[in-house]
């Protein structure tokens, strides 16, 4: 972060009630510093639209809550807001000129220009020159400093993979993405199609079940549900067959296959295969490990939990 690092300020102190705090809230000193930090704070934690909103306790106009406010935009993905935050910010600079906007508008603008040229060749049907301009991007990041902008690249890039039908690059990008943010509906909406296309149904089924959680108003979602269901059930060849325990439908098929399990199992030997699993994945077991270990345990443990979800909600 382009600016000094203040330590996370979780509430805003208030000022002393009293016949002079009117005119002291908007102009003291040490409240708009806490009001700052406050806001870097937020930034730090990611939570870029908390940060832009923080910033409206600021005064208006001034170049430390543009600049914050471009900060929050960059990093959210939105390259052209934040241009015009630190455009304005910059006007309202003292003599014109403040080091730190001026730094971060020259970062804003290459990335803006690069992103302007992935967008032009994904639409001209170009997609290694789509690829090239986000891999430049991604080059200019680091990821977990601005997770919205990330993801919205990896995306792209993974949007580009697709067209190329390179179906596993296109999921390792959107599995980069969804590292970051685990709620991402487009991710999850662009890998369940990948991992469709690639003939994974079990993987492409489970995701869309998270798209229902994170976004259940995805526009014919319950028919893509159904057809991953569908096509999972034939793929295992179960014929739909259920369990004394009650298992039956593809959708349970499919989770069921997550478990190890035949789509015939029945609902005893899916929860003991699951304890087994969630057992094995827990990340506390793998707190050890490197850093790709523990990620992947982690994606594992989550995989076996909304399978079991899954098989338990009698989908």
């Amino acid at each position: 972060m382009a600016f000094g690092v203040r330590s996370p300020c979780n509430e805003i102190p208030s000022v002393r009630a009293g016949a002079s705090c009117q005119h002291a809230c908007p102009l003291s000193p040490c409240l708009q510093a806490a009001r700052c930090a406050h806001v870097e704070a937020l930034l730090l934690c990611q939570r870029y639209a908390d940060a832009e909103a923080g910033c409206s306790g600021l005064l208006e106009g001034r170049t430390e809550r543009l600049y914050l406010e471009a900060e929050a935009a960059w990093r959210s993905g939105r390259l052209a807001a934040a241009a015009d935050k630190l455009r304005a910010a910059l006007a309202a600079a003292p003599g014109g000129s403040s080091a730190k906007c001026a730094s971060l508008a020259a970062h804003v603008a290459e990335l803006a220009a690069l992103e302007e040229e992935a967008v032009a060749a994904l639409e001209d049907g170009l997609p290694q020159a789509c690829i090239d301009a986000c891999t430049a991007m991604l080059g200019r990041l680091a990821p977990t400093a601005c997770v919205g902008l990330a993801c919205a690249l990896l995306h792209r890039r993974a949007e580009a993979q697709a067209a190329r039908r390179d179906w596993q690059v296109a999921i390792a990008d959107l599995d980069a993405a969804l590292a970051l943010d685990a709620g991402h509906a487009a991710c999850l909406q662009l890998r369940a199609e990948a991992h469709k296309q690639a003939g994974d149904y079990t993987s492409c089924f489970l995701d869309l079940q998270r798209l229902k959680k994170t976004a259940p108003g995805t526009p014919g979602l319950l028919a893509l549900l159904e057809e991953a269901a569908r096509l999972g059930l034939g793929h295992s060849g179960s014929g739909g067959g259920g369990g004394a325990g009650g298992m039956h439908g593809g959708a349970a098929a499919a989770a069921l296959s997550v478990l190890g399990l035949p789509g015939s199992a029945t609902s005893g030997q899916a929860r003991q295969a699951y304890l087994k699993l969630a057992a094995r994945w827990h990340p506390d077991k793998w707190a050890a490990g490197s850093a790709e270990e523990q990620a992947a345990a982690g994606e594992k443990f989550k995989e076996v939990q909304r399978a079991y979800e899954a098989v338990t909600a009698g989908c």
